[in-house]
């Protein structure tokens, strides 16, 4: 029976072709990078020097690998895709709608879930934290750097709005495009309504530079759920732009909705909130910022990071250290 369950473990894993092992530290269904020294949590344990022998799991494969493997030392699931039950649209997604708490020494992920193997850690904190050995004084100096005006006031930054995407599974996005495009020309240079090859061409792929020529970012969500806030809308603030933002809440069309995006991190004043329902609002902000230069040199004055933003992500970094080396 042992031996069954070793070959089909072993046949999975070969046939994923997503099993990262690296001796003390193995990653198995998570996405691809070219080495190990591209995964954050690599890094991560590494720089913090976590002697533990850990495996990383995620969604993207068999859960069976989760359940069945053996010999691979303290569990711990990571999932940045939403698992909220209305949300769930492929299997994988079903499989790990209970993120694995009874399979792993941890879990971490997006939703606020109560329990004693479970951390809050979402994948944006990767997005703004390399995994090596920052400092807190790193972290806000970084922050501080974003907040400054001058950051989204920089030269160069001439084109309107951009959007970044391989679908609109939801439909939003194309929404948002036939929206503003009477006010500039949307530039979309993913997959998704493709008009432009230069984020390939002349960015090598770099999204951040790439974004750096513009003032807006259209940057939804996939779906919606609380707590399911992805590195998008960081990315455009990093970047720069005046995010134009969807998600975060299961209820979009209240005035509550938009405090809820990361309250401890995020000040809900420095970006431009869709709900799905207030297009007017939306249509009208843009194009005043667009068109008034002395609007828009005022909105970039509002600090997308709150106060106290680096001392939140600094207390989780050091949480996710305590919990794995315990």
């Amino acid at each position: 029976m042992i031996r069954n369950i070793k070959n089909k473990l072993k046949n999975t894993i070969r046939l994923l072709k997503i099993c990262i092992n690296s001796g003390q530290i193995n990653f198995y269904n998570f996405w691809t990078e070219n080495n190990i020294d591209d995964y954050w949590l690599y890094r991560f344990v590494k720089s913090r020097k976590i002697n533990n022998k850990i495996s990383f799991f995620s969604v993207f494969g068999n859960r069976f690998i989760v359940d069945y493997s053996f010999g691979v030392g303290k569990k711990v699931f990571f999932t940045g895709e939403n698992l909220t039950e209305t949300n769930i649209s492929t299997k994988e997604d079903i499989e790990y709608k209970d993120h694995c708490l009874n399979s792993v020494d941890l879990s971490l992920g997006f939703d606020y879930i109560d329990h004693p193997k479970y951390m809050r850690f979402p994948l944006w904190i990767k997005y703004l934290t390399n995994g090596t050995e920052q400092s807190i004084n790193d972290i806000e100096e970084k922050i501080n750097n974003i907040n400054n005006p001058s950051h989204r006031l920089s030269k160069g930054r001439n084109y309107f709005a951009s959007l970044i995407s391989r679908h609109d599974e939801g439909g939003i996005r194309m929404k948002l495009i036939n929206l503003l495009n009477p006010i500039n020309k949307v530039v979309c240079a993913g997959t998704f309504m493709n008009n432009t090859n230069n984020l390939k061409e002349k960015f090598n792929d770099n999204k951040l530079e790439f974004l750096k020529q513009f003032k807006f970012n259209i940057c939804p969500e996939n779906s919606r759920a609380n707590g399911y806030i992805t590195e998008k809308i960081f990315e455009a603030i990093i970047s720069g732009c005046i995010p134009i933002y969807y998600g975060g809440g299961s209820t979009p069309n209240t005035n509550e909705a938009k405090q809820s995006i990361e309250p401890e991190i995020l000040n809900p004043e420095a970006f431009i909130f869709y709900n799905g329902n207030n297009e007017e609002e939306v249509f009208a902000k843009v194009k005043e910022l667009w068109e008034n230069q002395s609007a828009y040199e005022e909105f970039c004055k509002i600090p997308p990071f709150k106060e106290n933003a680096a001392k939140v992500i600094w207390s989780k970094l050091q949480e996710l250290e305590d919990r794995l080396k315990k």
